[in-house]
């Protein structure tokens, strides 16, 4: 080899490495700023985490004592502030192998529990039994506070260090798995939506359904596939508020319930449903044979496959178009009067049909109300509708009140700024404003 060759093949070589030992520098360099900024972003969540935490039980050791109304609900509210602002630390912090769920929960909960509080000191002062209720929650958020104090003195002294994806030195994951007191938070008994009263409660459309077994629902589930019967694979039952038949087919998935035969999930995938096409598969009314291009035709033919698959009286209040058709939401409609709590969400292509659902809201919350329009007099609500707009009444509606409950009212809809659409729920009883809605 000549001696010119070797010097050019050793410059290159000492260039390249330059090159490279730089590039590695530049890496180091910015994985070091990142972990700093994750340590840093760690400090001030703990801090914030604990500062909230204590507001939290302060307010609440206070409202034990408190009996007027005003100062119930003023501390209420900085519970429910403080709450909401020990969530948002907490989901901060890098506790990638902690397991903090009941914490997480009873931080939350007490947060809807002071929401809770706030209307009753209002419609008529608390019960013993809520005043006793209220001090347990004082009690467990004053240990709660104590233990986030004691790990956040830990964290500035450097015994507990935030680093990579984990929480490491000494055991630290197993610190904040400590605040883990499983059956030892208190979980009140109150009409709110994080209470343990309403999460495990059962759904109102399967109370009193009689069981539906694996062989009935395949042939649900295939309709809603668009295969043979034979074609799908039975994956067992699911565990959960609503335990499910869980059907696949190839990369498809329908969850029917084990009780009232509901399906409660679908969700179908577009090369599929390609693939079924072309080898000549007969088509359902979940996958219709010709594309429809207009959108009123499209949500008529969405409402027939519902209904074919066990929803009727379902009405669409939204829709989004999107590159394979749309995205809609339906709810239940009875006598006239639209039950938002009753909600579908679909999927729909106009050439395969639905391609998605979630009955979940549905199978929660429906059942006959025996709630009519010609029936909901009640109070006029012409003082509570905004001044400059023209609100059109589009008829009566039941809506969850947000503790929990429902609540019957007018539905009125005008037209605001950028052409969205304002609508408004006064309730038929007291004519006040009950929930405010804007839609693009």
């Amino acid at each position: 080899m000549k001696k010119r060759t070797l010097v050019r093949i050793l410059t290159y070589s000492v260039a390249a490495f330059a090159v490279v030992a730089g590039f590695a520098l530049k890496y180091e360099n910015e994985a070091k700023t990142y972990r700093r900024a994750e340590i840093y972003g760690g400090y001030m969540a703990m801090s914030e985490l604990a500062d909230a935490t204590e507001s939290m039980s302060q307010a609440f050791s206070a409202s034990v004592y408190a009996y007027s109304p005003e100062i119930l609900a003023s501390l209420s509210n900085r519970i429910w502030q403080s709450s909401a602002g020990a969530v948002e630390a907490l989901s901060r912090l890098p506790l990638y192998e902690a397991q903090i769920e009941n914490t997480r929960s009873f931080i939350a909960r007490a947060g809807d529990y002071a929401a809770y509080i706030s209307r009753a000191a209002v419609s008529g002062g608390l019960e013993e039994s809520e005043r006793a209720a209220m001090q347990e929650m004082a009690k467990a958020a004053a240990s709660l506070s104590e233990d986030l104090r004691r790990i956040e003195g830990d964290v500035y002294a450097g015994n507990v260090m935030f680093s990579g994806s984990v929480v490491s030195n000494s055991g630290a994951v197993f610190r904040f798995g400590d605040l883990e007191k499983a059956g030892e938070y208190p979980s009140p008994e109150y009409d709110g939506l994080l209470s343990e009263t309403y999460l495990n409660r059962t759904a109102c459309a399967l109370e009193n359904a009689k069981p539906y077994n694996s062989e009935d629902a395949a042939v649900l589930a295939a309709k809603a596939l668009g295969c043979d019967k034979q074609e799908l694979q039975y994956e067992g039952e699911s565990n959960g508020r609503v335990n499910c038949h869980m059907f696949r087919h190839n990369a498809d998935e329908a969850y029917i319930s084990c009780d009232g035969g509901l399906l409660v999930t679908l969700q179908r995938s577009i090369a599929t449903t390609d693939a079924q096409q072309d080898n000549g598969d007969a088509i359902t009314t979940a996958r219709m044979q010709e594309p429809q291009r207009d959108a009123d035709q499209a949500l008529k033919l969405a409402t027939s496959a519902l209904a074919d698959l066990g929803y009727s009286d379902m009405v669409p209040i939204e829709t989004v178009q999107s590159s394979n058709g749309m995205n809609a939401t339906f709810i239940y409609e009875e006598n006239g009067v639209r039950c938002y709590p009753d909600e579908i969400r679909i999927s729909y292509s106009p050439q395969y049909g639905i391609t998605s659902l979630n009955a979940n809201g549905y199978i929660t919350n429906h059942r006959i109300r025996n709630v009519m329009a010609g029936e909901t007099n009640g109070k006029q609500t012409t003082d509570e509708l905004p001044v400059g707009i023209t609100m059109e009444l589009m008829g009566y509606a039941v809506i969850e009140d947000g503790y929990g409950g429902e609540s019957v009212c007018r539905e009125y809809h005008g037209q605001i700024e950028d052409g969205k659409t304002l609508r408004l729920f006064c309730d038929v009883e007291t004519g006040t404003q009950s929930k405010i809605e804007i839609e693009e």
